[in-house]
């Protein structure tokens, strides 16, 4: 595996969710993509906060493609309106056109999805994690819970990414700054947009 080929599939990725509705720019696809791309090989692929299924899409192509393993980890209770997520038109809930998305992009079998809140998932969990990507509730709380819960289940030289960290002062950054940045167990690696 040679970086080109990497950053081809990468690119054609991006190119493939970019008509997808949902909240990753481009170039945020791109390095999510890269990171689950480049993760260690062992442990699972966790994706907290899927909404419409844009990330949930990307994540399971580049684990299918780039791994022996088959199957990305989602978890979201797909409520709509939700005090942390965007409104949809008119207010629909956001789950049949989840439901929809993986369907038409072909990973449904491929997802393992878990319709629930992330707290609800962590009173069961016990597999170690490849890569946490943490784009659910957006409150201090919210995304500090979903560290709590699952950053322990991560394998040495796994990747923590973290979504709209550097938007606003709520709980991205705060994880950023009170959890990651304040221990010697962790290195932020950079960051792309809002994506860390």
């Amino acid at each position: 595996m040679n970086f080109k080929t990497i950053d081809q599939f990468a690119n054609s990725l991006v190119d493939e969710i970019h008509s997808i509705p949902g909240h990753l720019t481009d170039r945020e696809s791109k390095h999510l993509a890269l990171l689950a791309i480049l993760s260690p090989k062992d442990g699972e692929i966790l994706e907290i906060g899927s909404f419409l299924g844009k990330s949930t899409i990307l994540l399971s192509k580049a684990l299918t493609r780039f791994s022996g393993k088959t199957k990305v980890v989602a978890v979201d209770p797909l409520t709509q309106p939700s005090e942390t997520d965007p409104v949809l038109k008119d207010n629909q809930p956001s789950r049949d056109l989840f439901y929809k998305n993986l369907k038409h992009a072909g990973v449904e079998k491929a997802v393992e999805f878990n319709e629930m809140l992330s707290t609800e998932l962590a009173t069961s969990w016990k597999k170690p994690i490849r890569m946490l990507w943490i784009d659910g509730d957006h409150t201090t709380k919210g995304v500090m819970n979903d560290f709590d819960c699952f950053a322990p289940h991560l394998v040495p030289g796994g990747i923590i990414a973290l979504h709209d960290v550097m938007h606003d002062f709520r709980g991205p950054v705060q994880v950023l700054i009170n959890k990651i940045l304040r221990t010697n167990d962790l290195t932020p690696q950079g960051y792309c947009g809002y994506c860390v």
